[in-house]
């Protein structure tokens, strides 16, 4: 998610290691802004540099960064900022349609997988399952193998209910599960003769 967000004007991001991204807005992070998934409010991102945001980007429709004045509708301590997450909306029409998306890559070994299907009916129902999997093993530069640089990475998505123009119900589950290395220090030894 931070390294989507970095894209957006203002927003930038703290980076550690290879793996945990962070955004920043207007110089600001962790407690300073607010991250809506579906009109849930997360607070994983709110502690240390080592925490970032848990939401799978494979899961989101739509991404809206707020900044200014208008993030303070969202609460008072959104002074950085709000980051908006929304799945696709919901079609009136009898449909079924999917897709899936395998990617690899060669430094690292690594290997990426996401499919979503969704089902909407003329009468409101609706369902979508979403899954993503990732794995990429320690990267490597010319001279050495960046020790414990691997990751893995595993995402579940359900949204499900009705939806009139009136009313409606929704039933939204999400799920994702990081594994992290962290680059081990290179430690360098001199030997005197």
């Amino acid at each position: 998610m931070g390294d989507a967000l970095k894209e957006v004007a203002g927003v930038s991001s703290i980076n550690t290691g290879s793996s945990i991204v962070k955004p920043m807005i207007n110089g600001m992070h962790s407690s300073r802004l607010i991250m809506l998934n579906n009109n849930v409010r997360l607070q994983d991102q709110d502690w240390g540099i080592e925490h970032a945001p848990n939401i799978d980007v494979n899961a989101a429709s739509q991404i809206s960064v707020i900044k200014g004045a208008g993030a303070l509708a969202y609460g008072g301590d959104a002074i950085g900022g709000v980051v908006v997450v929304n799945p696709a909306r919901v079609f009136l029409k009898d449909t079924l349609f999917g897709k899936t998306t395998l990617n690899g890559q060669s430094n690292g070994r690594g290997y990426s997988a996401n499919t979503k299907l969704s089902k909407y009916t003329k009468k409101g129902w609706f369902a979508s399952i979403q899954a993503s999997l990732k794995q990429n093993g320690d990267y490597e530069t010319p001279n050495y193998v960046l020790t414990n640089t691997g990751s893995k990475s595993k995402g579940f998505t359900f949204r499900g209910g009705k939806q009139n123009f009136e009313s409606g119900f929704e039933v939204f589950y999400s799920y994702l599960n990081n594994e992290i290395g962290i680059l081990e220090p290179l430690v360098l030894v001199t030997l005197k003769i």
